[in-house]
Order: C-alpha cells, then sequence, then structure tokens
C-alpha cells in the first residue's frame, strides 16, 4: 500500500512516497482489543416477534431472548409468540472501522487513517466527553427552567420532566461506559504498527509548478486529469 507523506529538510519540503508495510494479525489484535476498549456501548432492550432479526456477533453482545407471551393480531394478523430481547451493542470508532478495511487491502482507509494519526501530537492530546459535556447542558436547561417565571407552572413542570428523562438517560449511558477508554489514548500504539518504506521523492515546489502550469483547482480535479491524460495519450503516438 503507498502513501505519501511531505516532510522538511532544511527547510525544503519534499513529498516522499512511501509503501508501508504492516502484519495484519499484529493489527487484527490491536483492533479487537480497540473494539472492546474504545467502543461505545448501548444497551438494547425491547419486546418483538421476531427476535432472531440480530445476531450475536462482534459488536452485538450478550445477547438474550425469552418467550414471554403471545401478541395477538385481533384478526388483522396473525397470532405470534412474542419475546423479550437484551443486548449490548458496541459502537466502535472510525480508527476501528478503518483498521478492518486496511486489512481487506483499502488503500484509502490507509491513507484515512495515517493522516488522522499523523496530523495529532500525542503528547498534548485534549481528552473530553461528550456524554458529560451533555449532562452538563441538561444542569444548565433545568436550572434556566426552575427560574423560569413567563410560563405556567403546568408548561415548566412538563419541560423540567421531560429534561430529567433525557438526564435520566444519559446518566446511565455515562455509566455503562464509565471503564471505556477514548481512542486517542493509543494513537502511538496504532501508528507502531505501520513500517515506512521510502521509494521515491519529489520536491513539493515542483508539484506545485506542475499544479500551477495546468490551472488545478481543488474543486476541478476531472479537469487535470483530462488534460493530462490527453497529453499522455498524444504522447504515445
Amino acid at each position: 500500500m503507498t502513501y505519501y507523506k511531505i516532510v522538511n529538510n532544511n527547510g525544503v519540503n519534499y513529498i516522499i512516497k512511501n509503501e508501508v508495510a504492516f502484519d495484519k494479525e499484529k493489527i487484527e489484535k490491536l483492533r479487537l482489543k480497540l473494539l472492546s476498549t474504545c467502543s461505545e456501548i448501548v444497551f438494547h432492550k425491547y419486546k418483538t416477534t421476531n427476535p432472531y432479526s440480530i445476531v450475536e456477533n462482534e459488536i452485538i453482545r450478550d445477547f438474550k431472548c425469552k418467550e414471554i407471551g403471545i401478541r395477538h393480531g385481533k384478526g388483522y394478523e396473525p397470532d405470534l409468540p412474542e419475546y423479550q430481547v437484551e443486548y449490548y451493542e458496541y459502537i466502535p470508532p472510525v480508527e476501528v472501522l478503518l483498521l478492518k478495511e486496511i486489512i481487506r487491502g483499502d488503500n484509502n482507509s490507509l491513507v484515512y487513517l495515517l493522516d488522522r494519526l499523523n496530523n495529532v501530537n500525542e503528547d498534548i492530546i485534549k481528552i473530553s466527553n461528550p456524554k458529560v459535556e451533555e449532562l452538563n447542558k441538561l444542569d444548565k436547561e433545568i436550572e434556566i427552567e426552575l427560574k423560569n417565571n413567563n410560563i405556567s407552572l403546568e408548561e415548566k413542570a412538563n419541560k423540567l420532566l421531560n429534561i430529567n428523562f433525557k438526564k435520566k438517560l444519559l446518566e446511565e449511558q455515562i455509566t455503562l461506559n464509565k471503564n471505556q477508554k477514548p481512542i486517542e489514548l493509543y494513537y502511538k500504539e496504532i501508528k507502531s504498527l505501520f513500517i515506512y518504506i521510502p521509494t521515491d521523492m519529489l520536491l513539493l515546489e515542483d508539484l506545485n509548478r506542475v499544479l500551477t502550469f495546468f490551472s488545478y483547482e481543488k474543486d476541478n480535479e476531472k479537469e487535470l486529469n483530462k488534460n493530462i491524460n490527453r497529453i499522455l495519450k498524444k504522447n504515445d503516438k
């Protein structure tokens, strides 16, 4: 797989063309670890007449299903056994999804992941929890509503009931994920799995000259390709 990286040497910028080597088994081992450690866990519980539309796999865990009665069709549909289904869904971060595609041989996923990793300084990564920030916002909403005298007591009570319901669900979600870790903590470990093998290089200035020569515009890449292909065809004759 190929990855282009810009490096600076004595004040001069170069584009380095790299072949990227990696061990698929090591990547898969880390991917599974990150899937368990860094995914957002969501608990599902519901009633259904079709419980086996969900199959336990690496993201659907602790699947449980038990028959609880009959759902009556009331003459319009047949009576069917009703089940209660419970399971935990692991929603992986994008980095875990990219690792899976890299194992399958997708070069675009490799480029996207390496760009993501190389644009972050692991020493100054700021870790934040969006769920906690959302919880703080709900607390502020509750404060505002308690001081709001421009609505009736009934409206205020309904608004507070709604906010507190959202807060309860959010608190349950935070508790469920209290042992999960941010994926950013593992960036250095992910980067260590990829070995860069330089195969060629080009002055960044030369690339910029070529793009200027062809009046390249970011929103019109097809025009650049068309012009280059036209020249190459004429050169082949």
